[in-house]
């Protein structure tokens, strides 16, 4: 179980940081929740995921929890998941990922469209290399069209 510390604003616009010590291991935890209506007003494009990557980005890479909350949008496609968080299952492994990303007040519709993204990263990173090398090149012949 964690407690609350303290909070502080990050230099991060709309990202609050939250600082959780476990008590029993003395170990500390930064979350960082971002709303994403501060960056975007979709969920639907590959720029609108680049707008919201930019500031997650950087904390992903440290290896910090975030929190995305979604409050306020709408629409959604897997293409947007794809691009903003599909890559990061595939990078950390499925375990990490779900330590590390939470998605909170998703539409009905945008549940779903994240989960279907999420399906496919774990289709994708269950595969041995050279499924996923024989699967890249197929994709990369597919978007020469």
């Amino acid at each position: 179980m964690f407690f609350l510390l303290r909070l502080n604003l990050r230099c991060i616009t709309n990202a609050k940081e939250f600082i959780f010590k476990n008590p029993l291991t003395n170990i500390r935890k930064i979350v960082s929740m971002i709303k994403v209506i501060s960056y975007t007003d979709t969920g639907f494009s590959a720029s609108d995921a680049d707008s919201v990557e930019k500031v997650i980005k950087p904390l992903l890479e440290k290896q910090e929890k975030i929190v995305l909350d979604f409050t306020g949008i709408k629409t959604f496609t897997a293409l947007f998941f794809n691009n903003l968080l599909g890559k990061y299952l595939i990078q950390f492994g499925p375990e990490k990922y779900d330590d590390l990303v939470q998605v909170k007040n998703l539409s009905e519709f945008g549940e779903v469209a994240y989960k279907r993204s999420l399906q496919n990263a774990n289709d994708y990173y269950k595969r041995s290399e050279e499924q996923r090398r024989e699967y890249d090149e197929i994709v990369q012949d597919t978007s020469d069209f």
